[in-house]
């Protein structure tokens, strides 16, 4: 089979996260696979496009951002050189831009909604009205975003639901060398590491996890808070930053960016948070499971099924002193949990995107 991804920016993202893993399986499972960027890869990230490069998967990059017709010219290029027998184009925009490039060639599109709300501008809703019939499926990462379109967009076609998945080996063989790490990060017992992964934005709500955390440095003089994840908006980051020089904890709060090294930055940390607003699944709060750290997240309905997994806490993480005792709950107990998350493999993920796959080729 060959099959294209189609994404927007290379980088440490959710939808990035999960064609780069897809793309790795089909490459060992001897698919031809490439994948096509409508931007360059952040500096970053260029180690996981060399990887993959080195196990036969194509990259086609432009040496700089592309704007409209330039994406079209781009993506119909490369599809040609390519010639793929189906396509994969995640999120909203390269969506678009792939089945408007693409309308008079004949290869399947399956259309992936990583977001719960993809289409809640007009003028992209109007405009996925007017390509809707070039993809051959519908496919979200979420059943609420499936819903979100439904009402936007419309229901007819092909719609499927596929939910993201997590390479959970990755983090477990990290954790074997635990002591290393924290080494190497300069932790000494008794510190206590408190971690939150994901992009630095409002919705994920940084500044709820730092007004948590607050009231407990004075009770825990080794007691760390770690942000990572790349800067989405840098007036958010500004917010931060200035709330941090107003509580006067410089030294127990640090960003890391982002990283490549996030199973070790795990495998170091202690607790993981995750007061998202809203979230289509989450693939950070499934590497948080699947570390075995305690998590405390949202309440919101996508994070519910860990109310079923040891050592998840779900709150309102605007209740501040519940987020705070929930916190010193589990600095107490310090403690790793064994969960099983195999209905979370990336295999099945990509065993279901075959499935599509050749159900529409």
């Amino acid at each position: 089979m060959r099959v294209l991804h189609v994404i927007l920016t290379p980088r440490y993202s959710g939808a990035e996260i999960l064609v780069r893993d897809l793309a790795r399986i089909d490459a060992e499972q001897g698919h031809d696979v490439a994948i096509i960027a409508l931007n360059p890869s952040e500096p970053e990230f260029e180690c996981e496009v060399s990887g993959l490069q080195a196990i036969g998967v194509d990259w086609f990059l432009p040496k700089a951002p592309l704007r409209r017709v330039g994406r079209l010219y781009f993506l119909r290029r490369w599809v040609k050189e390519f010639r793929p027998e189906v396509i994969a184009a995640h999120t909203a925009i390269p969506s678009l831009y792939a089945r408007i490039a693409l309308l008079c060639v004949d290869v399947p599109i399956v259309s992936v909604l990583h977001a719960v709300n993809d289409y809640g501008v007009v003028k992209l809703a109007w405009m996925e009205r007017l390509f809707r019939h070039k993809a051959s499926v519908i496919a979200s990462v979420s059943q609420l975003g499936l819903q979100n379109y439904v009402s936007q967009v419309g229901g007819q076609g092909l719609m499927r639901f596929l939910p993201n998945g997590i390479d959970s080996s990755r983090f477990l063989k990290a954790l074997t060398s635990r002591e290393r790490y924290r080494a190497d990060w300069g932790l000494k017992e008794p510190s206590y590491v408190v971690i939150q992964v994901g992009r630095i934005d409002s919705v994920k709500r940084q500044h709820l996890s730092l007004k948590a955390t607050l009231p407990l440095f004075a009770e825990h003089p080794g007691l760390m808070l770690w942000f990572v994840g790349l800067v989405e908006d840098s007036n958010y980051y500004k917010y931060l930053r200035n709330l941090i020089a107003e509580y006067g904890c410089e030294d127990r709060v640090e960003f890391f960016g982002s990283r490549s090294d996030v199973p070790q930055l795990l495998s170091a940390a202690d607790l993981f948070l995750m007061p998202s607003a809203w979230e289509s699944q989450g693939i950070a709060y499934l590497e948080g499971l699947a570390s075995g750290l305690p998590v405390i997240a949202s309440n919101i309905s996508v994070f519910s099924f860990a109310k079923a997994l040891p050592g998840a806490t779900l709150l309102d993480p605007e209740n501040t002193a519940k987020f705070s005792d929930a916190i010193r709950t589990f600095i107490r107990v310090r403690k790793r949990y064994d969960r099983n998350m195999q209905q979370f493999s990336i295999y099945k993920t990509a065993n279901a995107y075959h499935q599509i796959f050749k159900e529409i080729i």
